[in-house]
């Protein structure tokens, strides 16, 4: 939701609020008000791997991540000696 007022499901929605339906629903969503929202559908992602700040499908793109971190900090570390 970006703008305006929705309801779905008997619930009334807002600014900021991300609506999430299950599968296979026929969610209907009626504005209440002139309403700016944006819709996203597909399959779904699958489980994701978190460490931090990333977020990643793949755990070895996590690891990766990881990895360049610790580097930064000891090259920051090295400079700042």
């Amino acid at each position: 939701m970006v703008v305006g007022r929705l309801e779905a499901d008997g619930r009334e929605y807002g600014p900021g609020q991300m609506l999430v339906f299950a599968g296979g629903s026929d969610p209907v969503l009626t504005a209440l008000d002139a309403s700016t929202v944006i819709l996203l559908g597909g399959e779904p992602l699958g489980s994701r791997h978190i460490w931090c700040n990333f977020v990643s499908l793949r755990k070895e793109r996590i690891e990766q991540a990881k990895a360049d971190r610790q580097a930064e900090r000891a090259h920051s570390s090295a400079s700042e000696r």
